[in-house]
């Protein structure tokens, strides 16, 4: 099974519902040498984008083996 299908499902279906985060598109560069998602997101209102990214760090997902 490939990372992607281990990874993408856990944010998408885990952290990000959990902390208010909606994700509305998804690219990756060709150029790049190692694999690489970038996601376009959003989050609720008044959320303080500092504290949401210290959450996803201490994250039980984040840590979680793939």
């Amino acid at each position: 099974m490939c990372s992607r299908d281990v990874i993408y499902p856990r944010y998408l279906n885990g952290f990000f519902p959990k902390a208010g985060i909606r994700a509305h598109g998804f690219w990756t560069s060709p150029d790049d040498k190692e694999p690489r998602l970038f996601v376009l997101a959003s989050m609720d209102e008044g959320a303080d984008p500092t504290e949401l990214a210290e959450r996803f760090g201490r994250s039980p997902e984040l840590a979680a083996p793939v």
